[in-house]
């Protein structure tokens, strides 16, 4: 991977002051933003850059106008990005990052390495967003880009042996110093350099000193600068900052970050089937900071191999068979979450290598809004993988709620019977859907009508759910209602509110 382009994604602070250093390296460079304005103001700061550093005598003049020459401008992001090495400097904010890795990767050559310069985000995560994890790596420049001598390169779950050389190399002919780290939360620097603010912030509220005496006690021992964290300094913009900053850390300062599998940082997740649970599954665990592979389910079981993975979360809601055939390819050692919809934990326990570390949960969407998660154990359930699964779960910000293991647990149950009931209803012809779904919801008042309720969950799974609670009970009342089937196949539904 020989790199001699490169594209800068951001043209503010971080973003102009990378495509300086780039552009002193001798490389081709296309800086790109969103708007004119914010293109003209970086190049005009790169430029400025360049003439102190020339008039400091740190470059001479050649060399700085060869600088110039180097760098193109633009705001038209397919062409941006055509080149070898594409770095996102966009807003350290992880949806955003996303969104914007999955454009690049409309555009961008199969062969471009794409890298993020964030300070914290997962690189794993982000990389989930393209078809390139392989070529998907962290370069963290330290602000100010242009002068500071440091980066991290992170190395995401995916990323290649190749692409981490390509990256050293990139940074080596900057004349920066490359660090090479895991994809952890916060990387080397701003994980071991917490304590510098965190502990003077509980120094401060302890009464041990005040905030000029820390600073000066810091800066006696060779510190550049103390903490600066007094409120006296928050008057200032860049005290503000540190402050906002020493704020933030600090929720995490006071228990000490213990080893990932522990508090359930970056787990590989492996996460089969595709209903209405699924998305917005894969982007509750990505918040998270887990890594997520995303899979259908005829995708999964055609594939020879599949990814390594920690925690594998199946949601396969409408064939028993098909739900049988992903579990028993799940990985022994994993920690894995049954979608009991369709059934029960004990019966699907039954088909998977290690039953001990089966737990099912149960789910209806809007999953957001509801912020709610069944839980159940089966019979063969141990209790530490028990306990992992609430943990996991409500580290992740949710309700836990654990309940007897039954297909369909208890919400699914419920309203997938109403649900059900409805398309009978609708069968004899005792109204029309809509007038079936105004009745719940002015009646008994329903968050909303049966119909709508099975559009939201999904017509397969719903008539998934009765045949789970059918099979399992073998009582009439759980027999899908022949409209139902018909309308599950047929993907349509027969009211849309």
């Amino acid at each position: 991977m020989r790199i001699e382009s490169v594209a800068i994604i951001g043209a503010g602070t971080m973003g102009n002051g990378i495509a300086y250093a780039t552009a002193l390296g001798g490389y081709r460079v296309t800086l790109y933003d969103v708007a004119p304005e914010f293109v003209q103001r970086g190049i005009e700061r790169i430029h400025q850059n360049l003439a102190e550093g020339v008039a400091r005598k740190k470059l001479d003049a050649a060399a700085a106008d060869d600088a110039k020459e180097r760098i193109h401008a633009t705001c038209e992001l397919a062409a941006a990005v055509q080149c070898d090495l594409i770095i996102e400097a966009a807003p350290e904010q992880l949806e955003l990052k996303r969104q914007l890795f999955g454009q690049l990767d409309a555009h961008a050559p199969a062969s471009a390495i794409f890298a993020s310069n964030t300070s914290s985000l997962s690189i794993s995560v982000m990389a989930s967003a393209t078809q390139r994890a392989d070529r998907f790596v962290g370069l963290h420049f330290f602000n100010p880009a242009h002068l500071m001598p440091l980066v991290e390169i992170v190395r995401g779950d995916a990323t290649s042996a190749e692409t981490v050389n390509a990256a050293a190399a990139f940074v080596a002919r900057l004349k920066k110093t490359a660090v090479l780290c895991k994809d952890t939360p916060a990387f080397i620097v701003n994980r071991v350099a917490r304590p510098f603010y965190g502990e003077a912030l509980r120094l401060l509220g302890e009464g041990a000193a005040d905030a000029a005496t820390l600073d000066a006690l810091m800066e006696s021992i060779g510190f550049k600068m103390g903490p600066q964290i007094s409120p006296a300094s928050d008057s200032a913009p860049d005290g503000r900052k540190r402050l906002a900053r020493s704020q933030n850390w600090t929720r995490l300062l006071f228990v000490r970050i213990k080893p990932q599998a522990d508090l359930f940082v970056r787990m590989k997740i492996l996460l089969v089937g595709v209903n209405a649970l699924s998305e917005p599954l894969a982007a509750m665990c990505e918040r998270g900071g887990h890594a997520v592979a995303r899979w259908e389910t005829e995708k999964f079981l055609a594939a020879r191999t599949i990814p390594p993975h920690e925690i594998f979360i199946e949601v396969e809601t409408t064939a028993l068979e098909k739900k049988r055939a992903v579990l028993e390819r799940a990985a022994e050692d994993a920690l894995l979450f049954l979608c009991a919809l369709n059934a029960s934990v004990t019966v699907a326990a039954s088909w998977v290598q290690n039953p001990a570390r089966v737990v099912g949960f149960g789910a209806l969407p809007p999953l957001a809004a509801n912020g709610t998660i069944e839980l159940a154990r089966g019979l063969q359930t141990a209790e530490p993988s028990w306990e992992r699964a609430q943990n996991f779960w409500r580290a992740l910000g949710q309700n836990v709620v654990a309940v007897a293991d039954s297909a369909g647990l208890a919400r699914a149950r419920i309203v997938c019977c109403i649900i059900n009931e409805a398309f009978s209803a609708l069968q004899e012809k005792i109204a029309s859907a809509h007038d079936i779904d105004v009745a719940l919801k002015l009646g008994v008042n329903y968050p909303q009508g049966p119909f709508a309720w099975g559009d939201l969950i999904g017509l397969d799974t719903v008539l998934g759910v009765m045949e789970g609670l059918y099979a399992e009970w073998r009582d009439d009342r759980y027999r899908p209602a022949p409209l139902l089937r018909h309308y599950a196949l047929a993907r349509q539904v027969p009211v849309r509110s």
